[in-house]
């Protein structure tokens, strides 16, 4: 699962380990919280690859990472991203919970998904 940015900013790096325990106490905490992709967010698709761009961010999706993407297009939960990836591989969501925690606190970490509580 990865989001791959083309133009890495060392600032956003900093955050990112601190992000990715924020994204896992979310989930912790019962899902208080859910994630959706920033609407400004241009998205385009070069040779098969899906590529994101926000500002002076550019990221390019492998087929997971794609996956949660298009699940992000509405407020989801990382249960719900847990479970979506689980099933795509066939496998236990407790296999690939951290992966998917840390994929979303990235995208959140460089803006290209925002972090809201429930209503």
């Amino acid at each position: 699962m990865t989001a791959t940015a083309q133009h890495p900013q060392q600032a956003g790096h900093a955050h990112h380990a601190q992000d990715v325990h924020h994204a896992q106490d979310a989930h912790d905490a019962h899902d208080a919280e859910r994630f959706r992709r920033t609407l400004r967010t241009r998205v385009r698709r070069v040779g098969g690859v899906l590529h994101l761009s926000l500002d002076d961010r550019d990221l390019v999706l492998d087929d997971t990472a794609e996956l949660l993407w298009h699940r992000l297009a509405a407020p989801v939960t990382l249960a719900d991203l847990t479970e979506t990836v689980a099933a795509e591989y066939g496998i236990s969501p407790d296999e690939v919970r951290d992966d998917v925690a840390e994929a979303v606190a990235g995208l959140v970490a460089e803006g290209f998904v925002r972090q809201r509580c429930r209503p």
